[in-house]
């Protein structure tokens, strides 16, 4: 991370009382965890924090502490706000048809992402790190918040667990680095319970019996083409 935009955020945060945390028009595991470890960290800096999305959250991301606390409407009374999970526009085409990027613009914005496929271009942006080589934007704001000597206790330390967990898709694809490991450690030590997270996350996103015996009749009328390499099935 660049000296001076960390430098930037401790000045921005630090002038700041009420800060808007926006996610993404498609939240996921990972902008929602996110957001709610950056609610609990700033709380604990003494800051009003409020987390935005333009939707409602899936039922599916529901197994997160906290998710209730996520409002589709924006106050009229922030100092700054912080992009989670996200660092192109048109993830936030919604937050821009409200009409209230021009009051959002008028503040510092800081952005915060891991996903180096997409090209940084949010007009209004103050500072933005974008660090691929994380796992997650929760495994990058505990990297942020050890910079700046924030606060991580047990509770923000479940949702940045909760962050990766989701976005390593339970530690089994390739975004998982030795640092993840390394962090997850740290935050069991800290009290994180790392197998009771994993059980609600995927106890909430079980299937539906509705949805698993029609996904069957559409398997069992798939039909195999061309030595198996292509498939389809009439909807």
């Amino acid at each position: 991370m660049n000296k001076s935009d960390i430098e930037k955020i401790k000045q921005i945060i630090s002038a700041a009382k009420n800060i808007l945390i926006i996610q993404a028009d498609n939240p996921d595991g990972d902008s929602l965890a996110s957001s709610l470890a950056l609610e609990q960290i700033l709380h604990k800096l003494g800051k009003e924090p409020t987390m935005y999305c333009s939707v409602s959250v899936q039922s599916y991301l529901k197994y997160l502490d906290g998710w209730d606390r996520v409002t589709t409407i924006i106050p009229k009374n922030i100092d700054a706000s912080i992009i989670v999970d996200t660092s192109t526009i048109s993830l936030l085409e919604k937050l821009q048809n409200s009409g209230s990027t021009g009051w959002i613009s008028s503040k510092p914005c800081i952005v915060l992402d891991h996903h180096a496929e997409t090209k940084s271009d949010i007009p209004f942006a103050t500072v933005e790190i974008t660090d691929p080589s994380v796992s997650s934007t929760g495994e990058l704001i505990y990297r942020l918040a050890k910079e700046l000597d924030w606060p991580i206790d047990e509770v923000s330390g479940i949702n940045i667990m909760s962050a990766i967990l989701s976005d390593t898709q339970g530690l089994t694809n390739d975004l998982a680095t030795s640092g993840t490991y390394r962090l997850l450690a740290v935050l069991v030590d800290l009290g994180v319970n790392r197998p009771t997270l994993e059980d609600k996350r995927r106890n909430m996103s079980k299937m539906e019996p509705v949805i698993f015996k029609y996904k069957s009749k559409l398997i069992d009328r798939t039909e195999l083409l061309l030595d198996n390499q292509l498939a389809y099935v009439v909807v």
